[in-house]
């Protein structure tokens, strides 16, 4: 229920040339085609500040922690989940609920 209503909330603040998809358990990757890094972040934020503030109908609350990486030239789209998956380790490691670039 949780991912479906995190899934809901992605899909309805997301443009039209964004793309979204589920990353293994509970991960999600969002790819922001024509976005800088600076602007990535801003729409990171957005979206953990919009899952923070949901209801979701239970007693716990729900936040994101979340890593965000800009392709740099030439680099493979490996080099690139591997450098925003080790951004979302350290927004976890430094307490959660935070963007990290």
């Amino acid at each position: 229920m949780v991912l479906e209503k995190i899934s809901k909330i992605i899909r309805e603040n997301m443009r039209k040339s964004d793309i979204a998809s589920r990353w293994g358990g509970e991960e999600f990757l969002i790819l922001l085609p024509e976005t800088n890094l600076q602007n990535a972040t801003l729409v990171a934020e957005a979206f953990r500040r919009k899952i923070e503030e949901a209801n979701f109908g239970i007693d716990e609350k729900i936040t994101v922690s979340v890593g965000v990486a800009n392709i740099e030239n030439n680099e493979s789209i490996d080099s690139l989940i591997q450098r925003a998956d080790k951004n979302l380790y350290k927004a976890k490691e430094s307490g959660k609920n935070k963007v990290v670039f």
